[in-house]
């Protein structure tokens, strides 16, 4: 038994399924169950602040 190692496009999908066949013998092979394939959400930072204070800068350690 090997193992396999996929990227998975990241394009949201409320029901995706995967299937996985045998290169040599393609009538070989297995779905899995349903998944979702959600959007990573995306993050805008303006301004970081710790404890008060603004964050140092790599410059400044």
């Amino acid at each position: 038994m090997g193992y396999t190692y996929l990227v998975l496009a990241d394009t949201p999908a409320e029901t995706a399924i995967l299937k996985l066949y045998n290169a040599q013998d393609p009538s070989e092979f297995c779905l899995s169950t349903p998944f979702t394939i959600s959007q990573v959400p995306v993050y805008t930072l303006t301004s970081l602040r710790r404890r008060n204070r603004e964050c140092l800068q790599p410059s400044d350690h």
